[in-house]
């Protein structure tokens, strides 16, 4: 038996210019850059929020154990007294704050001025006034579950307020405001 011989295949050649090459090392080179500077910045954000990813719950009947939710509750900042002499002024916890804000949030009884009359001791200026054009069909009646620390510094607390039955939650913003907090913004994320 003869065999034939089979011809071997023929091979394509793929050649690049140099443009192309250079084209797809810039591209590479640029997506590379992008990673690190997003990295950086996500790295330097978790810093300065450190409880982001594991939110400690701040339990409604009593407080908690957390140490997340304890520590920075109060903070300290320099201020003159009245014959000049420099005095710490301790700032006064967080949570009755948020936790009065959260309940009177969720209560419409009254109607929408006895709503904001409930939270205006507990609302920057800035916020009272937005507050003022809320439509009083939109105040929800509400019932108060938890809290959740989502940041805390000495200049602000983020706080996750949570409400039975719901499956979204609002947030809070706290500032200082002389030795108390005032919620400065509300929002959904």
């Amino acid at each position: 038996m003869i065999r034939k011989a089979v011809p071997p295949m023929a091979r394509p050649t793929t050649r690049f210019s140099k443009t192309q090459i250079y084209g797809s090392i810039a591209i590479v080179l640029v997506a590379v850059v992008g990673v690190i500077i997003w990295t950086i910045v996500d790295g330097n954000k978790d810093k300065d929020d450190a409880s982001a990813n594991s939110p400690a719950v701040v339990n409604s009947g009593s407080p908690s154990s957390s140490p997340s939710a304890s520590e920075g509750s109060a903070s300290k900042s320099p201020t003159l007294s009245a014959d000049g002499k420099k005095q710490d002024v301790t700032l006064g916890d967080w949570r009755p704050t948020a936790r009065g804000f959260a309940e009177a949030w969720a209560n419409p009884d009254g109607g929408k001025d006895a709503w904001l009359g409930r939270m205006k001791p507990m609302l920057t200026d800035e916020m009272y006034n937005r507050f003022k054009n809320t439509n009083e069909n939109q105040i929800e009646d509400l019932n108060y579950e938890g809290l959740s620390v989502y940041s805390e510094n000495e200049n602000e607390e983020i706080i996750d307020i949570s409400y039975e039955g719901q499956r979204d939650y609002m947030r809070i913003a706290l500032t200082p405001a002389g030795e108390d907090w005032k919620v400065a913004y509300v929002t959904q994320p």
